[in-house]
């Protein structure tokens, strides 16, 4: 498994906003939760000033019995620390490793970092629909359940791209 949160500016406020310092966006954070084939396994929309281990605890505490066969978790330093390792080991048995940082873009050394990439391009390709780029829903539930059908729809476009196909 592979996670990452996303913060969308909320255009018209609504519930559960708030503002996220580190990336200057008053909104909400989506925290994804995606296989190592970059399909959405799940996702939890919360306020923009929650922190990103906060943020994986929620959206990871209904998992305990559904990813049984999980061993390691990828995510980049942002969820680093540990209690929230300890928190992770102890609730649902995972071992959590962290992506090292990378250069910037256009160095000669810049390298795509392992595993995290994967959910990187479910980001990508999520915010490819319109209704994602910002987030214009006044409910929590209306953005969670608007990343779920994003999803479904772009599987729906990608007959061939199934999980059997890449067995």
């Amino acid at each position: 498994m592979v996670f990452d949160t996303q913060s969308a500016k909320a255009l018209h406020g609504g519930e559960d906003c708030g503002f996220d310092g580190y990336k200057r966006v008053k909104g909400r954070k989506r925290f994804l939760l995606v296989d190592t084939m970059g399909l959405l396994m799940s996702v939890k929309v919360v306020a923009a000033n929650h922190c990103e281990t906060r943020a994986a605890m929620l959206g990871l505490e209904h998992l305990s019995s559904a990813c049984d066969k999980v061993e390691v978790a990828w995510a980049d330093q942002g969820f680093g620390g540990e209690p929230f390792r300890k928190w992770l080991e102890e609730t649902l048995g995972w071992k959590l490793e962290l992506t090292q940082g990378l250069s910037k873009l256009g160095k000669a050394d810049y390298k795509v970092a392992p595993k995290r990439w994967v959910v990187e391009r479910t980001i990508a390709w999520l915010c490819k629909n319109q209704r994602l780029v910002c987030d214009f829903g006044r409910l929590v539930l209306v953005s969670t359940n608007w990343v779920y059908t994003a999803m479904v729809i772009l599987m729906a476009k990608r007959p061939g791209e199934t999980i059997s196909n890449r067995l």
